[in-house]
């Protein structure tokens, strides 16, 4: 099992039946597991699967904003993908430096189910270091902070 980072987290090796089929109930994915993609890599012989999952964070209610990811894409630099739950309607994503300057301004529409998956352009001169990321709709507000390399 790998985090969303690549870090192997557990191995687990267990015996297959003679059709090739094993069944392992004892392999848990950690109680502390960081919100993203993990991948579960399960190999037999010659033969090699790998499935993705994606853990969610805990939300008891209202909403919740984390980072999904932050990737380049030629053409337009370095990309913050945010990522709210629980959002009810439309609403704004702002962006602040740690001298807690607005540097984004993002609107959204949720879906039906209240997820927002919102991607944020990286200014080219943006420099690194903390950032912290606040969510409002028209009932509840989120933030979040991530650092930016």
């Amino acid at each position: 099992m790998l985090d969303p980072d690549g870090n192997e987290v557990r191995v687990k090796e267990t015996f297959t039946s003679k059709e090739g089929k094993f069944s392992e109930d004892s392999f848990r994915i950690p109680s502390t597991a960081v919100p993203g993609i993990w991948i579960i890599k399960a190999k037999s012989g010659p033969n090699f699967t790998e499935v993705e999952v994606e853990i969610l964070p805990s939300m008891e209610e209202g909403m919740v904003v984390f980072i999904e990811g932050i990737g380049f894409h030629p053409g337009v630099g370095k990309i913050v993908e945010i990522k709210v739950l629980g959002a009810q309607q439309s609403g704004t994503i702002d962006i602040f430096s740690e001298t807690q300057e607005l540097i984004g301004h993002l609107k959204f529409i949720a879906t039906s189910s209240g997820i927002v998956a919102q991607p944020w352009p990286v200014p080219n001169d943006t420099p690194a270091g903390n950032y912290t990321i606040k969510v409002k709709d028209a009932f509840n507000s989120a933030e979040t902070s991530f650092v930016l390399e």
